[in-house]
C-alpha cells in the first residue's frame, strides 16, 4: 500500500490475549452498526478525524477520510469532505493524471461516486479514463512499470467501478471482463490470491506468492464485484414479491455477460469460502485495520451473491467489532505502530468503514441518494417506500406492477408518480425487453422528453436512452438542447449507446455552449449519414 505504507518495522497490535479469546469464542452480545457502543465509537473516531491530530495530506488518505465521514452520514459541505474534493480535483487539474500507485484513483473514484453528484462527473470521468488507460495486458491493475497486477490495487479499482456502474455511469464491460479473467488466472490452489499475481496459462490455478488473508480477501471481493457486474447474481436472487412478469422477463435470460466460465466463478468463490475459514483471523499480522475494511466488503459481497449470512464464521461482524471496540484509543484513533503516527487518520478512516458496514450500505443503498425519496438521477420515488425493494444494489418499484401490460400502460397513459415507478424498473431488465416495453410507449416518451416537467423530460430522456433505437435518436439530439445539464448527459450518454462511440463526438460532461452546438452539429452529420432523409427538430 505505497501511498500509506510507512517505513520502519511493521510490528503487531497488542491485545494477543484479547484477541484470542474473541477468536475462540463469541462475544457476550451481537454487535451491529446500529449498537449504542458501536454508534459512541464511530463519533469518538470522527472527532478525531476532524482534530488537528487527525490530518493527512495524501490525496489518498484525504479521499478515504471523506468517505469514512460520508458512510457515517457526515454532509458534503463538511470541511474533511471538501478538503478531499479539492484534493482530488487538484490531482487531476493536468492534462495528462499521473499516480504512482491505484490506491488514490482507485479510492478518488470511491469517494466522488458516494456524493452522487452531477457536479463530480467530470472528475469521474477522468479517472475512468486514467484507470481505462492504465490496466495491465493481462487484465490486472499494478504498480507503473510492473508487469504483474497488484491484487491489493486491483481491489480498488473493480470497487471504484463497480460504484460507478451501479450509479449509472457508464463502464466498459471489456475492462470488467479481462479483469475476472485476471483474476480466475491468478488463484492460488489453496483458494486464496497472492500479492503479485503469476498468471496461469489456463484457468488452472498456479503457487503464487505472499497467500495471506487480506489479499486473498481481495481477490475474492473482486470476483464477487465483477462477476456481479457482468450479471451473473441478477437472475439468482428473486426478492419477495418480485411480479410474476418481471420474474418471468429475467428468467427467460442468465444475463451474464462474461467470457469466463460461470460455474468457475463459482468454484472460485467457494474454494476461496474455505480457505478464508481456514485462515480467518479477527487481526492482521500487516495493516490490521486496512485489513478489516477489505474483510467487511468480501463478507458483504458474499452474503449478497448467498442471499444470506455465511454459515460459516457468521460471528465475524462480532468478533471484529469488538476488537475495534477494544483497541480504539482514547483519542477516538486506531494505531498500528507498524505504520507510524502518519498513517493514523487511514487507520481511524479503516476501522470506521467496517462499522457502519460500509459495503452493505453500498448494496443496499446505491440506487439511492441518503436524502428519502430520491432516485438516481434526481426522480422521485413514491412516498409509499414499502413498495420499493432493492435488486442488485438497484431501487425496483413493485408497487402496481403486476404484469407487463401494467408496465406498458403506466409508460403510455399512467399519472407521474407511475411512470416514474415504471422508469426506475427499466434498468433493471436485460436491453431486449425495455427495449420492447420503451417502443410500446416511444410516442409518450417523446412528448415527455420535450415538455415542461424537468424531471419527467429526464425520465423519458433515461428510458429512450435505455432502449436504444435509431428512430429515437433525432429526439436525444434534441435533448441536447434542454436547459437541464444532467438530462444533456443522459441524452448523450444514449447516443453514444446507440452509436457504439463510447467517447462519443465531443460533448464533454463539464460543456459549455460552444461545445453544445458542436455536438449537435456532429451528431446530426453522423445520423445523416445512416439515415440521409432524416429531419430534426
Amino acid at each position: 500500500m505505497h501511498f500509506l505504507r510507512q517505513s520502519g518495522n511493521r510490528s503487531v497490535l497488542g491485545l494477543v490475549a484479547v484477541v484470542g479469546v474473541l477468536c475462540l469464542r463469541e462475544p457476550a452480545f451481537a454487535l451491529s452498526p446500529q449498537d449504542p457502543s458501536v454508534k459512541a465509537a464511530v463519533s469518538r473516531a470522527v472527532r478525531f478525524l476532524e482534530s488537528d491530530k487527525g490530518k493527512d495530506a495524501r490525496v489518498g488518505a484525504k479521499a478515504v477520510v471523506g468517505l469514512a465521514l460520508l458512510k457515517s452520514g457526515a454532509n458534503r459541505s463538511h470541511p474533511l469532505v471538501q478538503e478531499a474534493i479539492a484534493g482530488i480535483r487538484e490531482s487531476l487539474n493536468v492534462s495528462t493524471p499521473q499516480f504512482s500507485e491505484m490506491y488514490t484513483p482507485g479510492l478518488s473514484l470511491i469517494f466522488l461516486v458516494e456524493l452522487d453528484s452531477p457536479e463530480y462527473r467530470s472528475e469521474i470521468q477522468k479517472l475512468l479514463r486514467y484507470l481505462e488507460s492504465v490496466q495491465k495486458p493481462h487484465g490486472g491493475w499494478g504498480y507503473p512499470g510492473y508487469t504483474t497486477g497488484d491484487t491489493s490495487m486491483t481491489q480498488y479499482v473493480v470497487l471504484g467501478l463497480w460504484e460507478a456502474s451501479r450509479s449509472g455511469i457508464d463502464v466498459r464491460t471489456d475492462l470488467i471482463d479481462r479483469c475476472l479473467v485476471w483474476l480466475l488466472k491468478t488463484r492460488d490452489p489453496s483458494g486464496g490470491f497472492g500479492y503479485q499475481g503469476k498468471v496461469s496459462d489456463s484457468f488452472r490455478p498456479i503457487a503464487q506468492e505472499e497467500v495471506r488473508p487480506g489479499v486473498s480477501l481481495a481477490g475474492l471481493a473482486s470476483v464477487y464485484a465483477c462477476a456481479d457486474l457482468l450479471g451473473l447474481y441478477e437472475n439468482r436472487k428473486q426478492p419477495e414479491g418480485l411480479p410474476p412478469a418481471l420474474t418471468k422477463i429475467q428468467d427467460q435470460k442468465s444475463g451474464y455477460r462474461g467470457r469466463a466460465d460461470a460455474a468457475l466463478i463459482d468454484t472460485t468463490v467457494a474454494n476461496g469460502a474455505g480457505w478464508i475459514s481456514k485462515n480467518f483471523t479477527v487481526k492482521a499480522d500487516m495493516w490490521p485495520f486496512y485489513y478489516l475494511y477489505t474483510l467487511e466488503r468480501y463478507f458483504s459481497f458474499r452474503e449478497y451473491a448467498e442471499s444470506g449470512p455465511p454459515k460459516q464464521i457468521a460471528n465475524w461482524y462480532d468478533v471484529c467489532g469488538s476488537f475495534l471496540l477494544e483497541t480504539q484509543q482514547d483519542d477516538g484513533s486506531w494505531h498500528d505502530p507498524g505504520w507510524g503516527r502518519d498513517a493514523v487518520a487511514c487507520n481511524t478512516a479503516w476501522g470506521i468503514l467496517f462499522l457502519v458496514r460500509s459495503m452493505r450500505k453500498s448494496l443496499e443503498q446505491r440506487a439511492r441518494s441518503f436524502g428519502a425519496g430520491t432516485l438516481v438521477g434526481g426522480r422521485g420515488l413514491p412516498s409509499d417506500s414499502e413498495f420499493v425493494q432493492m435488486q442488485g444494489g438497484k431501487v425496483v418499484s413493485t408497487a402496481e406492477m403486476s404484469d407487463i401490460e401494467k408496465l406498458i400502460t403506466n409508460l403510455r397513459e399512467g399519472n407521474d408518480e407511475q411512470f416514474t415507478k415504471t422508469v426506475g424498473v427499466l434498468p433493471e431488465l436485460p436491453p431486449d425487453e425495455a427495449k420492447a416495453l420503451v417502443s410500446q410507449a416511444a410516442a409518450r416518451l417523446r412528448d415527455l422528453a420535450g415538455g415542461t416537467s424537468a424531471d419527467l423530460r429526464l425520465g423519458a430522456v433515461q428510458a429512450l436512452a435505455r432502449a436504444g433505437t435509431l428512430d429515437d435518436v433525432p429526439m436525444l439530439i434534441y435533448a441536447l438542447t434542454d436547459p437541464e445539464a444532467e438530462i444533456v448527459l443522459a441524452a448523450r450518454d444514449g447516443l453514444r449507446r446507440i452509436s457504439r462511440k463510447i467517447h462519443g463526438l465531443g460533448l464533454p460532461d463539464d460543456f459549455d455552449e460552444g461545445d453544445r452546438v458542436a455536438a449537435v452539429k456532429a451528431w446530426k452529420e453522423w445520423y445523416l449519414t445512416i439515415r440521409p432523409d432524416a429531419e430534426f427538430e
